[in-house]
Protein backbone atom coordinates (compact mmCIF):
# COMPACT_ATOMS: atom_id res chain seq x y z
CA UNK A 1 0.00 0.00 0.00
CA UNK A 2 0.98 3.64 -0.56
CA UNK A 3 0.19 7.36 0.10
CA UNK A 4 0.93 10.19 -1.28
CA UNK A 5 -2.06 12.50 0.64
CA UNK A 6 -0.89 16.33 0.40
CA UNK A 7 1.17 17.38 3.88
CA UNK A 8 1.98 13.77 4.53
CA UNK A 9 4.96 12.23 4.11
CA UNK A 10 5.03 9.79 1.00
CA UNK A 11 5.00 6.24 2.11
CA UNK A 12 4.52 2.16 1.30
CA UNK A 13 3.64 -0.89 2.67
CA UNK A 14 5.14 -4.35 2.37
CA UNK A 15 2.45 -6.76 3.32
CA UNK A 16 4.60 -10.21 4.29
CA UNK A 17 2.00 -12.46 5.05
CA UNK A 18 1.01 -13.84 8.54
CA UNK A 19 2.55 -11.30 10.36
CA UNK A 20 -0.03 -8.97 11.09
CA UNK A 21 -0.65 -7.39 7.61
CA UNK A 22 -4.63 -8.26 7.94
CA UNK A 23 -4.94 -5.96 10.58
CA UNK A 24 -2.36 -3.62 9.61
CA UNK A 25 -4.11 -2.93 6.23
CA UNK A 26 -7.70 -2.82 6.75
CA UNK A 27 -6.34 -0.57 10.18
CA UNK A 28 -4.94 1.94 7.39
CA UNK A 29 -7.76 2.16 4.91
CA UNK A 30 -9.99 3.30 7.71
CA UNK A 31 -7.58 6.06 8.85
CA UNK A 32 -5.76 7.10 5.88
CA UNK A 33 -8.84 6.45 2.95
CA UNK A 34 -6.30 7.77 0.17
CA UNK A 35 -3.83 4.98 0.58
CA UNK A 36 -4.65 1.92 -2.06
CA UNK A 37 -2.41 -1.16 -3.16
CA UNK A 38 -0.13 -0.98 -6.05
CA UNK A 39 0.32 -4.35 -6.32
CA UNK A 40 -1.44 -7.80 -5.97
CA UNK A 41 -1.41 -8.36 -1.62
CA UNK A 42 1.77 -9.79 -1.33
CA UNK A 43 3.41 -10.00 -3.93
CA UNK A 44 7.24 -8.64 -3.66
CA UNK A 45 7.05 -5.73 -5.94
CA UNK A 46 8.72 -2.62 -5.28
CA UNK A 47 7.04 0.84 -6.08
CA UNK A 48 8.12 2.96 -8.84
CA UNK A 49 10.95 4.80 -8.36
CA UNK A 50 10.39 7.93 -7.87
CA UNK A 51 8.61 6.96 -5.04
CA UNK A 52 11.56 4.67 -3.75
CA UNK A 53 13.19 8.09 -3.80
CA UNK A 54 11.42 10.12 -1.19
CA UNK A 55 9.63 7.84 0.67
CA UNK A 56 9.45 6.18 4.00
CA UNK A 57 9.49 2.59 3.35
CA UNK A 58 7.43 0.07 6.11
CA UNK A 59 7.47 -3.60 6.58
CA UNK A 60 5.55 -6.10 8.87
CA UNK A 61 7.68 -8.82 10.46
CA UNK A 62 6.90 -11.99 13.07
CA UNK A 63 9.09 -14.47 14.75
CA UNK A 64 10.02 -17.53 12.63
CA UNK A 65 8.85 -19.98 15.33
CA UNK A 66 5.45 -18.27 16.08
CA UNK A 67 4.60 -17.85 12.29
CA UNK A 68 5.18 -21.13 10.82
CA UNK A 69 2.34 -22.35 13.69
CA UNK A 70 0.34 -19.62 12.10
CA UNK A 71 1.32 -20.82 8.68
CA UNK A 72 0.52 -24.35 9.06
CA UNK A 73 -2.79 -23.20 10.79
CA UNK A 74 -3.55 -21.27 7.63
CA UNK A 75 -2.92 -23.80 4.90
CA UNK A 76 -4.15 -27.03 6.26
CA UNK A 77 -7.64 -28.74 7.34
CA UNK A 78 -7.29 -29.13 11.29
CA UNK A 79 -6.64 -32.95 11.84
CA UNK A 80 -5.29 -33.88 8.85
CA UNK A 81 -1.43 -33.08 9.16
CA UNK A 82 0.57 -32.45 12.41
CA UNK A 83 2.75 -29.47 12.64
CA UNK A 84 5.73 -31.72 13.01
CA UNK A 85 4.68 -33.38 9.76
CA UNK A 86 3.80 -30.64 7.61
CA UNK A 87 7.22 -28.86 8.58
CA UNK A 88 8.93 -31.93 7.46
CA UNK A 89 6.78 -31.84 4.35
CA UNK A 90 8.13 -28.08 3.52
CA UNK A 91 11.59 -28.62 4.18
CA UNK A 92 11.32 -31.85 1.88
CA UNK A 93 9.19 -30.16 -0.41
CA UNK A 94 9.86 -26.32 -0.35
CA UNK A 95 7.48 -23.81 -1.16
CA UNK A 96 6.29 -23.71 -4.93
CA UNK A 97 3.13 -23.28 -5.79
CA UNK A 98 2.00 -24.74 -2.34
CA UNK A 99 1.68 -22.69 0.59
CA UNK A 100 3.64 -19.91 -1.24
CA UNK A 101 2.41 -17.28 0.94
CA UNK A 102 4.27 -19.20 3.65
CA UNK A 103 8.08 -18.80 2.58
CA UNK A 104 10.05 -17.44 4.32
CA UNK A 105 10.26 -13.56 5.40
CA UNK A 106 13.42 -12.76 3.77
CA UNK A 107 11.66 -13.19 0.67
CA UNK A 108 9.94 -9.88 0.72
CA UNK A 109 12.70 -8.28 3.66
CA UNK A 110 15.40 -8.70 1.04
CA UNK A 111 13.92 -6.50 -1.10
CA UNK A 112 14.68 -2.82 0.50
CA UNK A 113 16.92 -1.49 3.52
CA UNK A 114 13.73 -0.90 5.14
CA UNK A 115 12.93 2.38 7.12
CA UNK A 116 10.76 1.94 9.48
CA UNK A 117 10.62 -2.45 10.90
CA UNK A 118 6.34 -3.39 12.64
CA UNK A 119 6.65 -6.16 14.76
CA UNK A 120 4.00 -8.08 14.90
CA UNK A 121 4.47 -9.24 18.24
CA UNK A 122 4.48 -5.54 19.06
CA UNK A 123 2.06 -4.63 16.70
CA UNK A 124 -0.09 -1.61 17.99
CA UNK A 125 2.50 0.42 19.84
CA UNK A 126 5.12 0.07 16.51
CA UNK A 127 2.29 0.88 14.48
CA UNK A 128 1.12 3.81 15.86
CA UNK A 129 4.99 4.95 15.86
CA UNK A 130 4.70 4.57 12.23
CA UNK A 131 1.17 6.75 11.91
CA UNK A 132 2.99 9.75 14.07
CA UNK A 133 5.32 9.74 11.87
CA UNK A 134 2.82 10.70 8.70
CA UNK A 135 0.30 11.52 9.85
CA UNK A 136 0.36 13.08 13.54
CA UNK A 137 -3.03 14.23 13.84
CA UNK A 138 -4.63 10.68 13.69
CA UNK A 139 -5.34 9.93 17.15
CA UNK A 140 -4.17 6.07 18.28
CA UNK A 141 -7.09 3.56 19.16
CA UNK A 142 -7.36 -0.12 19.76
CA UNK A 143 -6.49 -2.24 16.92
CA UNK A 144 -8.60 -5.19 16.19
CA UNK A 145 -6.52 -8.08 15.35
CA UNK A 146 -7.87 -10.38 12.41
CA UNK A 147 -8.27 -13.51 14.50
CA UNK A 148 -8.82 -13.93 18.20
CA UNK A 149 -6.96 -16.67 19.96
CA UNK A 150 -9.76 -18.54 20.86
CA UNK A 151 -11.77 -17.27 17.55
CA UNK A 152 -13.15 -19.13 14.62
CA UNK A 153 -11.67 -18.33 11.25
CA UNK A 154 -11.71 -20.03 8.20
CA UNK A 155 -8.83 -20.39 6.61
CA UNK A 156 -6.68 -20.89 3.20
CA UNK A 157 -8.42 -24.48 2.50
CA UNK A 158 -11.84 -23.24 3.62
CA UNK A 159 -12.08 -24.91 6.88
CA UNK A 160 -12.62 -23.25 10.43
CA UNK A 161 -10.66 -23.79 12.96
CA UNK A 162 -9.73 -22.98 16.59
CA UNK A 163 -7.09 -21.50 18.26
CA UNK A 164 -7.63 -22.60 21.66
CA UNK A 165 -3.54 -23.58 22.27
CA UNK A 166 -0.59 -20.95 22.41
CA UNK A 167 1.88 -21.48 19.31
CA UNK A 168 4.61 -22.95 21.52
CA UNK A 169 2.35 -25.82 22.53
CA UNK A 170 2.67 -27.12 18.78
CA UNK A 171 6.64 -27.41 19.51
CA UNK A 172 8.51 -30.82 19.97
CA UNK A 173 12.26 -31.32 19.11
CA UNK A 174 11.35 -32.47 15.82
CA UNK A 175 8.83 -29.68 14.70
CA UNK A 176 11.77 -26.95 16.37
CA UNK A 177 14.55 -28.57 14.14
CA UNK A 178 12.18 -28.61 10.62
CA UNK A 179 11.46 -24.79 11.55
CA UNK A 180 15.10 -23.67 11.90
CA UNK A 181 15.68 -25.55 8.40
CA UNK A 182 13.13 -24.51 6.65
CA UNK A 183 13.16 -20.69 7.84
CA UNK A 184 16.96 -20.84 7.81
CA UNK A 185 17.05 -17.41 6.27
CA UNK A 186 14.67 -15.32 8.52
CA UNK A 187 16.85 -16.81 11.40
CA UNK A 188 19.42 -14.89 9.80
CA UNK A 189 18.18 -12.01 7.86
CA UNK A 190 15.94 -11.13 10.81
CA UNK A 191 18.44 -12.15 13.80
CA UNK A 192 18.04 -8.29 15.38
CA UNK A 193 15.05 -8.98 16.24
CA UNK A 194 14.61 -13.08 16.54
CA UNK A 195 16.33 -15.86 17.98
CA UNK A 196 17.27 -19.35 17.07
CA UNK A 197 16.09 -20.32 20.51
CA UNK A 198 12.53 -21.26 20.98
CA UNK A 199 11.39 -18.51 23.80
CA UNK A 200 11.78 -19.44 27.31
CA UNK A 201 7.96 -19.77 27.73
Amino acid sequence: MLSQTEGEHPWWFMEVPRTGTSTIERTLKGIIPEAKAIYAKHWPILPPQELLDRSLSVISVRDPFSRAVSCWQYFTKPGTISFADWTGERCREGWMDVCIEARPQTFWFDLWEWDVVIQQEKLASQFWGFIAQVSPDIEPFELHRYNGVNGQWVNRVRARTSRDRPWYDYYCSESEKNVLEMYDADFTGLSRWYSRSLPAI
